[in-house]
């Protein structure tokens, strides 16, 4: 999933980071702070929280949508804060309509903190 969302993202022109868990996202994000992070919650949700919970205290407000295959994550994630909630597999035209949508709006912070 990792690899398609990468090659969608960049074939819309998007600069995309990948990370191959939550310990190597967290360093890439400590070293350039993403504008999103797609955080795939993977078979160990819990790990998956961990990370979101460290991203989103490490950096305030930054947008980070959830993809996982477990349809009934998407409660947990409307109460943590994520900006969206994407179930395997996601629909590419509309991942793509939220990715565009959430980085516009980090970039017009940037612009006007």
């Amino acid at each position: 999933v990792r690899e398609m969302l990468v090659r969608v993202l960049t074939g819309d022109g998007y600069g995309v980071s990948a990370a191959a868990d939550g310990g190597e996202a967290i360093a890439q994000a400590a070293i350039a702070p993403p504008d999103l992070v797609l955080l795939d919650l993977g078979r160990e949700a819990a790990g998956g929280w961990e990370t979101f919970e460290q991203l989103t205290r490490g950096h305030p407000g930054l947008a980070v949508v959830i993809v996982t295959a477990n349809a009934n994550e998407n409660a947990a994630a409307k109460a943590a804060g994520a900006a969206a909630f994407f179930e395997k597999p996601p629909s590419f035209p509309e991942l793509l309509r939220v990715v565009s949508r959430l980085v516009g709006e980090a970039q017009e912070l940037q612009k006007h903190p």
